[in-house]
């Protein structure tokens, strides 16, 4: 580095270094970053600062770095390959050795700190061994120190970052009077900053410490933390409290509360606690949009399930039917409509009912599958076009508002998403698989019989099911939906069985009580036998059809009843027929690859 360069990074360096105040560390790398011209290769100095300032704490969980500070920024190329800033790689002996050194000549905390930290926590992957003591120590001292000097303008960052870090580095050094200083300034800052109104900035002391491994407290100290969330659970779930009551609050005082009685075996005082979390629950779903007081009395509903209060928990049941009816009455009904090019969908229809009845329903037997590239790429449409709605957590509800299944955001629901763009695909291309029947119909007037002589060319098909097949298939043609679709899903949960014993699946379960069950749909459509002699993508189109509740679900909505007479409609017994058709195409032990769906307009 030049003389002239090295003048102005110090300049900047001793610039911060001399604020008394708050220090954000990403001003200080947009600083040092800014002395270098955009295109010119930045010597190493400049790179430790820059690097240094924008690795962030907590983020490398699922990387193999092995250390706690991670990228600012992660992504992924086309190729699939991915993408850190900074990346691990950078960071070699040369930057790890500007760190020691700034870390012993800076002298805000926030910068000794940083620097500190960084040396210790990069020391062992970049060198191969740990870096020493000292530089641990001038981390806790110095996280300690922006905490009781209020160093951080921003308190969640002293609370989830600084305090938990210098907790957890005291500890691995083996070193109880640091253990001890921490422990004492995070009473002290919780004393400090917490308000009921801001529910980040309490209750991190009872987490922190509370029963923590290698954290002593003093039988006072034990009971200031204890009494102190009591007296905001108190506060918080007290309807005629105007000034405090917040339920939600209560739930986040509640929850830490019941796990640490329950670790404790004190039942009675765990129940308490849920009682009263409960108890403000009702009141907010009472006062709420129906979808977002069913959600909170769910809430409650699975942790008085999740402490072992199955009892309790049934008394919310009438409070969430309520719920989930005003729900019902509170939604609006939103339509999308699709416009096809009319040369383009009837060109495909005539294509797919071109020669016999055979030629017909072998070719809608092996298209309208949902395929996992096609998936992918209506996935990331969606991202792109409506990034909020793509990232944010769905709820499925059922016809009585009952939430049924979640599905959460893209990257962090991989499945939940697939199953909900395989939903689409069946709304989609809904319309194709119609007209192509209708069509069908038309040109070839195939009778119930003539169905079921194509389907009993399968050697899944066995003669006992022919009887069964046909009064599904004459409903069917005779527009009785609700007849057809409960006589042919078990149909195709037969066939479905039959491919899992040709694959060697297991055919049996031990039943409680003694006795042998079979395997449920959704096992043996989840199971690695059926999904070798398929492939993935028919496996999953017959459990997001079928078996999963986040997607249509409709053996199960028939078989356990929940399904409603409005929705056993001819768009599904269309795709039921098809569940079918495809099945009986199928030849386990062969090949399981399947011809690509039919063109049609982008889905995206």
């Amino acid at each position: 580095m030049n003389d002239q360069l090295n003048e102005r990074l110090q300049q900047v360096l001793r610039h911060f270094d001399a604020e008394s105040g708050p220090l954000d560390e990403t001003e200080v790398g947009c600083a040092v970053k800014a002395l270098v011209p955009d295109g010119e290769t930045a010597p190493a100095e400049v790179r430790a600062e820059v690097w240094g300032m924008s690795l962030a704490p907590g983020v490398s969980d699922g990387l193999g770095w092995g250390t706690y500070y991670g990228p600012k920024f992660r992504g992924t190329r086309d190729d699939g390959t991915q993408v850190c800033v900074p990346d691990i790689e950078w960071i070699t002996p040369d930057i790890l050795a500007v760190w020691e050194q700034r870390a012993e000549a800076a002298r805000h905390a926030v910068l000794r700190g940083r620097y500190a930290d960084l040396a210790w926590d990069f020391s062992r992957r970049v060198r191969g061994k740990g870096a020493g003591v000292a530089f641990a120590r001038i981390a806790i001292d110095s996280y300690v120190e922006i905490a009781e000097r209020g160093l951080c303008e921003w308190e969640t960052v002293i609370i989830r970052h600084y305090l938990p870090r210098a907790l957890d580095l005291a500890r691995s050094i083996h070193d109880p009077d640091r253990v001890a200083r921490v422990r004492d300034a995070v009473i002290a800052y919780e004393d400090r900053v917490a308000e009921d109104s801001k529910p980040g900035l309490w209750g991190f002391g009872f987490d922190l410490l509370v029963d923590a491994k290698g954290v002593t407290l003093s039988p006072e100290q034990h009971q200031r933390l204890l009494s102190g969330l009591e007296a905001r659970l108190s506060r918080m779930s007290d309807p005629n409290d105007e000034t405090h009551f917040d339920p939600r609050g209560a739930s986040l005082a509640a929850r830490p509360l019941a796990a640490y009685y329950r670790r404790h075996g004190e039942k009675e005082e765990t129940l308490r606690v849920l009682r009263s979390w409960v108890r403000a629950y009702r009141v907010r779903a009472e006062g709420e949009a129906g979808l977002a007081g069913s959600a909170h009395l769910q809430e409650v509903y699975e942790a008085m399930h999740e402490f072992g209060f199955s009892d309790e928990a049934r008394t919310l049941e009438a409070a969430m039917g309520g719920a989930q009816e005003r729900a019902l009455g509170e939604m609006k009904r939103i339509e999308h409509r699709m416009q096809f090019p009319r040369e383009q969908f009837e060109g495909h229809v005539e294509d797919m009912t071109r020669g016999c009845i055979d030629d017909v329903l072998g070719r809608i037997a092996v298209n309208y599958i949902s395929k996992r590239k096609d998936l992918d790429e209506y996935i990331q449409a969606c991202l792109k076009a409506a990034p909020l709605t793509s990232l944010i957590t769905k709820t499925i509800v059922d016809h009585e508002g009952r939430p049924g299944a979640e599905i959460r955001g893209v990257g962090e629901d991989v499945e939940g998403r697939l199953v909900d763009a395989s939903t689409f695909h069946f709304q989609y291309f809904g319309p194709f698989l119609r007209a192509v029947l209708a069509k069908a119909r038309e040109k070839l007037s195939p009778s119930a019989a003539d169905i079921v002589n194509f389907l009993a060319q399968s050697p899944l098909v066995e003669e006992d099911d022919r009887l069964l097949l046909l009064s599904g298939l004459e409903r069917y043609l005779a527009d009785d939906f609700v007849g057809a679709i409960h006589v042919l899903i078990p149909r195709i949960e037969t066939l479905a069985r039959r491919i899992q014993a040709i694959s060697g699946g297991p055919q049996f379960r031990p039943r409680t009580g003694g006795g042998l069950n079979v395997p449920l749909l959704d096992g043996i459509l989840r199971g690695e036998h059926f999904v070798d002699a398929v492939g993935e993508d028919i496996a999953r189109h017959l459990r997001v059809l079928l078996t999963d509740a986040r997607g249509w679900n409709l053996r199960n909505g028939v078989c356990h009843g929940l399904m409603p007479a409005s929705e056993f409609t001819k768009a599904r017994a269309d795709w039921i027929l098809h569940a079918l058709l495809l099945l009986s195409s199928l030849r386990p032990g062969e090949d399981a690859s399947e011809p690509e769906a039919p063109a049609g307009p982008d889905p995206a």
